[in-house]
């Protein structure tokens, strides 16, 4: 991409700006990197221009360190990725395999920092996002917003046939085992697969699928997504594990307030292939269940100390009834 005249001067961005937000070094550093490195600009004509100092204003396309262009100079970069199961979203280096390893090495040094918005847990897969804006993060990130996300989800039983699972969703009163309230959510069974559902969801706490299906004693054994704030998985024609830029009409879409849900047909299809997730890796999903079980039992300790105290307020009470009427005979 070239420009020419006064629009090419329009675009032309200044040298520390360029380094800073690629990585190579803070502002304040610019001009000592550019002495210890080969930087430079190529022009349309391929003539090199050194840079010296990092108040050197040039455009960014034609920006060169150590002979190599900059990936996306001068963009702040929104991503979309199809997350595979089995890798993390942490910028931590101790946790495995994470989704920035499926990025280009260099995505790891831009600032501001690029970070996923929201998170999927490791073994659950599907549409994420990607941003070097805060703001547009805190924006879709943000509960009062309510932003729209569909999951597909798979358990290792069957929901009931009553339907309690999905009015306890839409209640609003659905507690966790950390005593939190959720927000209404939506719980649609599959049409013929009792064991998958699809879930809608406006907040986002921390595993909270996995928590609400514990909460009412389910263990779930896949997690994808297909839907955030009105962009569905299918309609972005990624494969798994492929990651591409968001388009201005794509970012215009998750910025609106209107959101589409993804159509049945592909909740059918991902139910079908939604694979089911080794127990072994999952210490989340051991970990709720154990608190659950704890919370249970604690409950059970309960009702049995008030049925015992109750039965010893009746004998004291018929005891003392009892002591009342021999009284006169005496």
């Amino acid at each position: 991409m070239h420009v020419t005249g006064n629009r090419a001067e329009r675009h032309k961005v200044r040298v520390d700006n360029l380094l800073s937000q690629a990585g190579f070094c803070a502002r304040r550093e610019a001009r000592q990197f550019c002495r210890r490195h080969d930087v430079f600009a190529v022009d349309p004509e391929g003539d090199e221009q050194q840079v010296l100092t990092g108040r050197t204003k040039v455009l960014p396309w034609e920006l060169r360190v150590e002979g190599e262009a900059i990936e996306y100079a001068g963009q702040i970069l929104h991503l979309v990725m199809h997350k595979p199961a089995g890798v993390v979203c942490t910028h931590a280096d101790d946790e495995g395999k994470t989704v920035y390893d499926l990025l280009p090495q260099t995505f790891q040094m831009r600032k501001p920092t690029l970070s996923s918005i929201g998170r999927l847990d490791r073994m659950a897969s599907g549409l994420l996002f990607f941003t070097q804006d805060g703001q547009l993060n805190s924006l879709l990130s943000s509960p009062q917003r309510g932003c729209r996300k569909e999951y597909v989800i798979a358990l290792e039983e069957e929901l009931s046939s009553t339907g309690v699972e999905s009015a306890a969703f839409a209640s609003g009163r659905l507690q966790l085992v950390d005593g939190s309230i959720c927000a209404p959510a939506v719980l649609t069974p599959h049409a013929s697969r009792r064991n998958v559902c699809k879930v809608t969801l406006t907040e986002g706490r921390h595993h909270q699928i996995r928590r609400m299906f514990a909460a009412l004693g389910h263990q779930v054994t896949g997690i994808h997504r297909i839907s955030f704030g009105g962009l569905t998985l299918p309609g972005l024609g990624l494969k798994e594990g492929e990651w591409r830029l968001l388009t201005e009409d794509e970012l215009a879409v998750l910025t609106d307030t209107s959101q589409r849900p993804a159509a049945p047909d592909d909740v059918r299809r991902t139910a079908d292939g939604l694979p089911p997730l080794v127990p072994t890796k999952m210490r989340v999903r051991v970990s709720i269940q154990r608190e659950r079980k704890q919370e249970v039992y604690a409950e059970m300790v309960r009702e049995m100390e008030r049925s015992v105290a109750a039965e010893r307020a009746a004998a004291r009470a018929a005891a003392a009834s009892s002591g009342a009427a021999a009284a006169p005979l005496r």
